[in-house]
Order: C-alpha cells, then structure tokens, then sequence
C-alpha cells in the first residue's frame, strides 16, 4: 500500500490539489450566490381585504436594503387598446397630517415596510378621469397591470417590479384576479434600459407641458 503511495505521490497530490480547487470554486460559488441573492432588491404588489377590485393595492418593499418608489405606473387594457398613467401625475390636496407617500406616490420604503395606496377602484377611476372622454375605456378596461419603479441602494439604476390583474364582473361586481401567483421582477438589462428611456421620456413631456 505504501509502496503505491510513494509511487504515484506526484499524481495522488495533483489529484488532492484539483478536488480542492474545486470544493473551493463550490465554495465560493455559493458564498457568490447567497450574497447576491441577499442583495437582489424584491418588490410585493398585492391586494388586501378581499378580492373584487375594491379592494387595496399593497407594495411592500422586500428586499434587504431601503427603496426610494420613483412612480407607479397603471396600464388598462381592453382588448387591443390600452391606456398608461402615472400616477405622481396626479394633482391631490395633500393632507398635513399622516403618511405623505399614499398621497404622492412616491417616497423611501424601508426594507420589510409596505404602504397602502388605495382602492384598485379608485386608481383606475382617478387614472380614467384624467384622459378625454374618447380615450377612457368607461370602466370596461379587462385587465390592469401596476408597476412600480424604484432606485435601490444597492444597485446604480432602476429597478422595478410588476403585476397584473384580470377584471372580470361576476353578479354585477367587478372582481381582481391576479394573473400570476406572485409579483414579477424586472431584472433584465434591455427590460429596465427601456423603463430608464419611458421614465426620461415621461419627465421631458411633463416639463414640456408646463
């Protein structure tokens, strides 16, 4: 046996220094991977207390690190035709009192905090009261997708998450159907290079117009 080892030590050490490369490459690939699964920012757009569309629009920030919401953006669609609105265009009265991020839009989420927005009814009501009398859907909209966009402490550009929801009537009432079991996570370049070009786009019209 000892004969063997001394034989062939230069192989068997080779052979010990590969297989401890690469337990260490293991190693590290999961420190890598853990590490940036910790600082992936995550956003929750959800509905609380019930499931018809008066129900309220949740976001809460899951990620590890602060969010700052930069806009949440609605689009109805009917059909082929759809409308998109921001809702930071909104002109409110805004309250002296209380949380000032429901009322604006926007504002710093801590991690694990979420804000209460409103009503999905009432997001898509004030949204429809904004555009002209012939491009409202009239309350007929099928679906309603929310994204919210946020810059991340951790990361140099935006991020953003979103999620869908399904507007069928049943008995007269107009219900919130989620079309995914959970929120989607922009994570893609080109995907968050394109909400980084709407956004710019969006605050050049805005100065334009004033």
């Amino acid at each position: 046996m000892w004969e063997v080892i001394n034989e062939n030590h230069g192989g068997i050490s080779a052979a010990a220094a590969v297989v401890t490369v690469v337990i260490w490459a293991l190693y590290f690939q999961l420190l890598l991977n853990s590490y940036r699964h910790r600082i992936r920012p995550k956003i929750n757009i959800n509905r609380g207390g019930g499931r018809s569309s008066s129900s309220r629009c949740v976001i809460s920030n899951m990620s590890a690190e602060a969010v700052y919401v930069e806009a949440i953006i609605l689009t109805l669609r009917d059909g082929d035709k759809q409308l998109v609105f921001h809702l930071s265009d909104l002109d409110v009265t805004l309250s002296a009192d209380g949380d000032l991020r429901p009322q604006l839009f926007q504002g710093p989420l801590a991690s694990g905090e979420f804000i209460d927005i409103g009503s999905f009814n009432s997001l898509i009501e004030r949204a429809e009261n904004t555009f002209e009398t012939g491009q409202t859907l009239a309350g007929s909209a099928e679906s309603l997708e929310v994204m919210v966009v946020c810059t991340y402490t951790a990361d140099d550009g935006l991020i953003a998450a979103e999620r869908r929801f399904d507007l069928p009537c049943k008995d007269g009432e107009r219900l919130l159907n989620p079309t995914m079991l959970s929120t989607r996570q922009i994570r893609s370049r080109r995907e968050r290079r394109d909400i980084e070009k709407f956004m710019l786009d969006w605050y050049e019209s805005g100065a334009s117009a004033r």
